[in-house]
């Protein structure tokens, strides 16, 4: 009797280890589309510049907060642009953003394309292309007064399959 009970139970758990394997997004590449790739300018006496991220959202609401908080002045006009000709509807897709310090005075900056976005141990990874051809070329931003505290941080913001990202995932904005 204690051998079946003891072989139910390691049948029970290597179904559920195998369950949980299965349904595990660790790894897996999602798919995504770019709705914004390009800078923004920000005033640093007045404006802290926002985290790199990756962050996700689930939500207009999340994106609104994190607008008000981090990109007062942005976040609407960015919204708009990436919703002028395709929606964004948050019960099937979620934003993802990230941004990065890169702009300097007469300084031409190559965008490196997105290549691929995966989860890896619970939080999400964008990865760029390395290969020369696929870089995207942004002009710098030009600063005629130098003594203008201002950063031109990049931007990117991606959409992506609600059913790819896991609920438990580290990068979902809180």
């Amino acid at each position: 009797m204690k051998r079946i009970i003891l072989i139910v139970i390691v049948v029970l758990i290597i179904s559920l280890s195998l369950a949980l394997a299965i349904n595990s997004k660790n790894g897996d590449n999602i798919k995504f589309e770019v709705l914004y790739n390009g800078f923004i300018t920000m005033n640093l006496m007045l404006e802290d510049l926002p985290p790199s991220g990756p962050i996700v959202f689930t939500s207009y609401e999340q994106w609104e907060e994190f607008g008000k908080k981090y990109i007062p002045k942005h976040y609407e006009p960015l919204y708009s642009y990436m919703t002028r000709e395709r929606g964004i509807d948050f019960n099937e897709n979620y934003l993802v953003f990230y941004s990065s310090v890169g702009a300097q005075t007469w300084y031409n900056k190559s965008f490196t394309s997105v290549e691929k976005v995966l989860v890896s141990d619970n939080r999400l990874k964008i990865v760029f292309s390395e290969v020369e051809e696929a870089k995207d070329i942004i002009n710098g931003i030009y600063t005629a007064d130098e003594q203008v505290e201002a950063a031109n941080p990049g931007i990117l913001i991606l959409k992506v399959k609600k059913e790819d990202i896991p609920r438990d995932l580290v990068d979902i904005y809180q």
